[in-house]
């Protein structure tokens, strides 16, 4: 024999199922939610370092910007001799006129990509120079050459040589 329905059952079901399918979804955006939050937070950390980053080398190249003003009168602004970089590294030179930027190395083909940020004249010069090449350029109404005479995976090393004219 069946046995009787009892009043009001289907809404008990009803309810129960209702309540059930809300606890499912609760239960599983929270987990979502919860497994979002260290990629959250790997991103936030990559943001701080690259922030951080960049700000040391403003710092870096404001220093050797006030160095070189300190160091060279304004008619004697000879930079250093050699100059040492790293790739997407920059270095300022003759008291903020010139900046040379190491773009990449290409250590299999023996060469460089250098560029030349002239900022008085607004210029921008990008060489590739093979090991032992220059780069000839005027600046202060003197003759100079920029050689590459060192190369490694990541670094170069260029000699500032200033040409005499007879």
């Amino acid at each position: 024999m069946a046995e009787k329905p009892v009043k009001g059952d289907k809404i008990w079901r009803g309810a129960a199922l209702v309540v059930l399918c809300g606890l499912v979804y609760y239960l599983s955006y929270d987990h979502g939610r919860q497994s979002v939050l260290p990629q959250l937070e790997k991103l936030r950390l990559e943001a701080v370092a690259t922030a951080e980053a960049q700000r040391r080398e403003i710092l870096r190249l404001t220093a050797a910007l006030a160095d070189c003003g300190e160091k060279a009168p304004a008619s004697e602004a000879a930079p250093l001799d050699r100059v040492s970089l790293k790739v997407n590294q920059s270095r300022i030179l003759f008291n903020g006129q010139l900046v040379v930027t190491l773009i990449t190395v290409e250590s299999t083909e023996n060469k460089a990509v250098v560029q030349l940020n002239f900022i008085n004249e607004e210029r921008l010069v990008t060489e590739i120079l093979a090991a032992g090449g220059s780069c000839k350029f005027t600046l202060e109404k003197r003759n100079w050459a920029l050689v590459l005479s060192a190369l490694s995976l990541s670094t170069a090393n260029l000699n500032l040589v200033e040409l005499k004219t007879l």
